[in-house]
């Protein structure tokens, strides 16, 4: 849901999702959590360009997230959320939410990431981890993406 920055446009989403989906089913919406971009930009060290920092402090006040001018690879207007955001937004939509739950987790944290994933036993440490606390709602908004799995009520 993060690619509609208006409140509004998120909600019609949803009511569509509701009026296409079947009996019994499931939708899944995932979103951005409004802490990513200030944790990508501290893991890079961008936090200390100033309009940089600046956007982090929008994004993390009201989910807001509007990249600076001349800085390629970032997302275009966007809406993070805040893990309990999400899950009101799929209520209010008539929606009944099974869980919320991390994408990544805070495996993504591990400096050497990528070595690790390729080392099975530090694979399963991550795996572990991330099974651990991917619905804890006290760590959600430290995985850049989460998911809501919701059915109609």
């Amino acid at each position: 849901l993060y690619h509609l920055p208006d409140a509004e446009d998120r909600q019609r989403a949803l009511y569509e999702a509701q009026r296409v989906l079947r009996a019994g089913g499931v939708v899944l919406g995932f979103a951005i959590t409004h802490a990513a971009s200030a944790l990508a930009a501290l893991q890079t060290g961008t936090i200390h360009r100033p309009e940089v920092f600046r956007m982090c402090l929008q994004t993390l006040a009201n989910g807001e997230h509007w990249p600076p001018p001349g800085m390629p690879g970032l997302l275009p207007p966007s809406y993070f959320h805040r893990p309990a955001g999400l899950r009101e937004e799929f209520e209010t939509a008539g929606f009944t939410v099974r869980e919320v739950v991390a994408v990544e987790g805070i495996a993504w944290l591990d400096r050497q990431y990528f070595e690790s994933w390729g080392r099975p036993e530090r694979r399963q440490r991550l795996l572990e981890l991330v099974r651990r606390t991917e619905a804890d709602p006290d760590l959600l908004a430290l995985s850049p993406h989460i998911m809501a799995a919701a059915e109609l009520c």
